[in-house]
Protein backbone atom coordinates (compact mmCIF):
# COMPACT_ATOMS: atom_id res chain seq x y z
CA UNK A 1 0.00 0.00 0.00
CA UNK A 2 2.93 2.36 0.61
CA UNK A 3 3.78 2.58 -3.08
CA UNK A 4 0.17 3.37 -3.99
CA UNK A 5 0.06 6.10 -1.34
CA UNK A 6 3.30 7.65 -2.62
CA UNK A 7 1.93 7.64 -6.17
CA UNK A 8 -1.42 9.09 -5.10
CA UNK A 9 0.09 12.06 -3.28
CA UNK A 10 2.76 12.66 -5.90
CA UNK A 11 0.10 12.93 -8.59
CA UNK A 12 -2.23 14.93 -6.31
CA UNK A 13 0.57 17.48 -5.84
CA UNK A 14 1.25 17.41 -9.61
CA UNK A 15 4.86 16.33 -9.14
CA UNK A 16 6.84 14.23 -11.59
CA UNK A 17 8.82 11.22 -10.46
CA UNK A 18 12.00 13.13 -11.24
CA UNK A 19 11.00 15.99 -8.95
CA UNK A 20 10.55 13.87 -5.84
CA UNK A 21 13.45 11.37 -6.22
CA UNK A 22 16.34 13.85 -6.34
CA UNK A 23 18.86 12.79 -3.72
CA UNK A 24 16.72 9.82 -2.64
CA UNK A 25 16.66 7.12 -5.31
CA UNK A 26 16.45 6.59 -9.05
CA UNK A 27 13.33 7.25 -11.11
CA UNK A 28 13.31 3.57 -12.07
CA UNK A 29 13.33 2.52 -8.41
CA UNK A 30 10.49 4.93 -7.56
CA UNK A 31 8.49 3.62 -10.50
CA UNK A 32 8.86 0.07 -9.18
CA UNK A 33 7.94 1.20 -5.65
CA UNK A 34 4.76 2.84 -6.96
CA UNK A 35 3.87 -0.34 -8.85
CA UNK A 36 4.75 -2.43 -5.77
CA UNK A 37 7.06 -4.59 -7.86
CA UNK A 38 10.27 -4.26 -5.82
CA UNK A 39 11.63 -4.31 -2.30
CA UNK A 40 12.62 -1.01 -0.73
CA UNK A 41 13.98 0.36 2.52
CA UNK A 42 11.96 2.18 5.16
CA UNK A 43 14.48 5.03 4.89
CA UNK A 44 13.53 5.66 1.27
CA UNK A 45 9.82 5.71 2.14
CA UNK A 46 10.52 8.09 5.04
CA UNK A 47 12.41 10.52 2.77
CA UNK A 48 9.74 10.36 0.06
CA UNK A 49 7.05 11.06 2.66
CA UNK A 50 9.02 14.04 3.96
CA UNK A 51 9.20 15.43 0.45
CA UNK A 52 5.47 14.88 -0.05
CA UNK A 53 4.74 16.25 3.45
CA UNK A 54 2.74 13.22 4.57
CA UNK A 55 2.87 10.74 7.46
CA UNK A 56 2.78 7.19 6.08
CA UNK A 57 1.18 5.60 9.16
CA UNK A 58 -1.62 8.17 9.13
CA UNK A 59 -2.17 7.70 5.41
CA UNK A 60 -2.28 3.90 5.65
CA UNK A 61 -4.97 4.24 8.33
CA UNK A 62 -6.86 6.73 6.15
CA UNK A 63 -6.78 4.34 3.18
CA UNK A 64 -7.89 1.38 5.29
CA UNK A 65 -10.67 3.42 6.88
CA UNK A 66 -11.99 4.32 3.44
CA UNK A 67 -12.09 0.63 2.49
CA UNK A 68 -13.87 -0.22 5.75
CA UNK A 69 -16.51 2.43 5.11
CA UNK A 70 -17.28 0.99 1.66
CA UNK A 71 -17.71 -2.47 3.20
CA UNK A 72 -19.81 -1.03 6.00
CA UNK A 73 -22.13 0.76 3.56
CA UNK A 74 -22.80 -2.52 1.75
CA UNK A 75 -23.63 -4.18 5.08
CA UNK A 76 -25.90 -1.34 6.19
CA UNK A 77 -27.84 -1.60 2.93
CA UNK A 78 -28.54 -5.26 3.67
CA UNK A 79 -29.86 -4.48 7.15
CA UNK A 80 -31.52 -1.29 5.85
CA UNK A 81 -30.22 1.19 8.43
CA UNK A 82 -31.16 4.30 6.45
CA UNK A 83 -29.58 6.85 8.78
CA UNK A 84 -26.21 5.08 8.76
CA UNK A 85 -26.46 4.48 5.01
CA UNK A 86 -26.85 8.18 4.26
CA UNK A 87 -24.05 9.12 6.64
CA UNK A 88 -21.61 6.66 5.04
CA UNK A 89 -22.60 7.63 1.51
CA UNK A 90 -21.99 11.29 2.31
CA UNK A 91 -18.58 10.52 3.82
CA UNK A 92 -17.50 8.37 0.88
CA UNK A 93 -18.53 10.83 -1.83
CA UNK A 94 -16.72 13.65 0.00
CA UNK A 95 -13.50 11.66 0.30
CA UNK A 96 -10.89 12.32 -2.39
CA UNK A 97 -9.61 8.73 -2.06
CA UNK A 98 -12.55 7.61 -4.19
CA UNK A 99 -10.44 8.71 -7.17
CA UNK A 100 -7.55 6.37 -6.34
CA UNK A 101 -7.39 3.83 -9.23
CA UNK A 102 -7.23 0.84 -6.85
CA UNK A 103 -10.43 2.02 -5.14
CA UNK A 104 -12.42 2.87 -8.26
CA UNK A 105 -14.00 -0.54 -8.84
CA UNK A 106 -15.00 -0.95 -5.18
CA UNK A 107 -16.30 2.61 -5.04
CA UNK A 108 -18.36 2.27 -8.23
CA UNK A 109 -19.82 -1.05 -7.03
CA UNK A 110 -20.70 0.52 -3.68
CA UNK A 111 -22.37 3.51 -5.32
CA UNK A 112 -24.27 1.28 -7.76
CA UNK A 113 -25.57 -0.73 -4.80
CA UNK A 114 -26.56 2.46 -2.97
CA UNK A 115 -28.57 3.85 -5.88
CA UNK A 116 -30.20 0.47 -6.56
CA UNK A 117 -31.24 0.40 -2.90
CA UNK A 118 -32.75 3.87 -3.38
CA UNK A 119 -34.36 2.60 -6.61
CA UNK A 120 -32.63 5.31 -8.63
CA UNK A 121 -31.86 3.08 -11.59
CA UNK A 122 -30.49 5.77 -13.90
CA UNK A 123 -27.87 6.83 -11.35
CA UNK A 124 -27.08 3.19 -10.57
CA UNK A 125 -26.60 2.31 -14.22
CA UNK A 126 -24.06 5.12 -14.61
CA UNK A 127 -21.75 3.34 -12.17
CA UNK A 128 -22.52 -0.09 -13.63
CA UNK A 129 -21.67 1.22 -17.09
CA UNK A 130 -18.35 2.61 -15.83
CA UNK A 131 -17.48 -0.81 -14.45
CA UNK A 132 -18.26 -2.52 -17.76
CA UNK A 133 -15.64 -0.48 -19.54
CA UNK A 134 -12.37 -2.29 -20.16
CA UNK A 135 -10.27 0.45 -18.54
CA UNK A 136 -11.18 -0.77 -15.04
CA UNK A 137 -9.65 -4.12 -14.15
CA UNK A 138 -11.83 -6.19 -11.82
CA UNK A 139 -10.94 -8.95 -9.38
CA UNK A 140 -12.97 -12.17 -9.45
CA UNK A 141 -15.00 -10.94 -6.46
CA UNK A 142 -15.65 -7.60 -8.16
CA UNK A 143 -16.72 -9.30 -11.41
CA UNK A 144 -19.32 -11.31 -9.51
CA UNK A 145 -20.40 -8.27 -7.51
CA UNK A 146 -20.95 -6.46 -10.81
CA UNK A 147 -23.18 -9.33 -11.96
CA UNK A 148 -25.11 -8.97 -8.71
CA UNK A 149 -25.65 -5.24 -9.18
CA UNK A 150 -26.57 -5.74 -12.83
CA UNK A 151 -29.05 -8.44 -11.82
CA UNK A 152 -30.73 -6.07 -9.36
CA UNK A 153 -30.82 -3.40 -12.07
CA UNK A 154 -32.55 -5.79 -14.48
CA UNK A 155 -35.07 -6.78 -11.80
CA UNK A 156 -35.93 -3.17 -10.99
CA UNK A 157 -36.40 -2.42 -14.70
CA UNK A 158 -38.71 -5.42 -15.22
CA UNK A 159 -36.24 -7.61 -17.11
CA UNK A 160 -36.68 -10.75 -15.01
CA UNK A 161 -35.15 -13.19 -17.51
CA UNK A 162 -32.02 -11.05 -17.81
CA UNK A 163 -31.90 -10.79 -14.02
CA UNK A 164 -32.10 -14.57 -13.62
CA UNK A 165 -29.44 -15.11 -16.29
CA UNK A 166 -27.05 -12.62 -14.69
CA UNK A 167 -27.50 -13.78 -11.10
CA UNK A 168 -27.33 -17.46 -12.07
CA UNK A 169 -23.89 -16.88 -13.63
CA UNK A 170 -22.37 -15.73 -10.31
CA UNK A 171 -19.57 -17.95 -9.02
CA UNK A 172 -20.46 -18.50 -5.37
CA UNK A 173 -16.96 -19.80 -4.59
CA UNK A 174 -15.61 -16.33 -5.42
CA UNK A 175 -18.57 -14.34 -4.10
CA UNK A 176 -19.80 -15.45 -0.69
CA UNK A 177 -22.74 -13.07 -0.55
CA UNK A 178 -25.98 -14.98 0.00
CA UNK A 179 -27.97 -11.81 -0.62
CA UNK A 180 -27.90 -12.46 -4.36
CA UNK A 181 -29.91 -15.65 -3.74
CA UNK A 182 -32.63 -13.41 -2.31
CA UNK A 183 -32.69 -11.29 -5.47
CA UNK A 184 -32.68 -14.46 -7.57
CA UNK A 185 -35.70 -15.71 -5.61
CA UNK A 186 -37.51 -12.43 -6.24
CA UNK A 187 -36.83 -12.65 -9.98
CA UNK A 188 -38.10 -16.25 -10.18
CA UNK A 189 -41.21 -15.28 -8.18
CA UNK A 190 -41.87 -12.36 -10.52
CA UNK A 191 -41.48 -14.76 -13.45
CA UNK A 192 -44.11 -17.09 -11.86
CA UNK A 193 -41.54 -19.84 -11.26
CA UNK A 194 -42.47 -20.52 -7.66
CA UNK A 195 -40.45 -23.71 -7.13
CA UNK A 196 -37.19 -21.97 -8.04
CA UNK A 197 -38.25 -18.93 -6.03
CA UNK A 198 -38.75 -21.09 -2.94
CA UNK A 199 -35.43 -22.91 -3.50
CA UNK A 200 -33.36 -19.73 -3.70
CA UNK A 201 -35.32 -18.10 -0.93
CA UNK A 202 -34.23 -20.95 1.35
CA UNK A 203 -30.61 -20.57 0.21
CA UNK A 204 -30.71 -16.86 0.99
CA UNK A 205 -31.78 -17.47 4.60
Amino acid sequence: MEGKIIKYYREAKKLTQKEIVQGICSITHLSKIERESTQYSSEIIYMLCERLEINMEDEIERFQQFKRKMTDLQKQIIIQDDERIEQLKKELTANSLRKVPDFQASYFLTMARYFLYKMKVTEAYYFINQLQKEVIELTSFEENSLKHQLGIYYFLTGRNKDCIRELSSIDHDSYHQNEYYYHLALAYYAANQNVQAYYYGKKAA
